[in-house]
């Protein structure tokens, strides 16, 4: 990851379109966020696609991160 910061661009794009949320029970839910990695030169970087899943808890009247999964994701046929 550090190096990433040194590219002369570098951000992360949200796919909010296709995000979900699953609701495992009244406590807990998993939020599915596609999101696209952008890096590399300012003329043409490259984007690398990704899945962030995270677990979700319910604590008192808000939410809490438990824990957060990453995976590449599979490129479309």
């Amino acid at each position: 990851m550090p190096s990433f910061q040194t590219a002369e661009v570098w951000r992360v794009e949200p796919k909010l379109a296709e995000a979900k949320i699953i609701e495992t029970n009244a406590g807990t839910a998993y939020l599915h966020m596609p999101l696209e990695l952008v890096i590399g030169s300012k003329n043409s970087p490259d984007r690398l696609a990704f899945l962030v899943s995270i677990l979700c808890v319910k604590a008192g009247t808000y939410w809490k991160i438990a824990a957060i999964f990453t995976t590449t994701a599979k490129p479309e046929k």
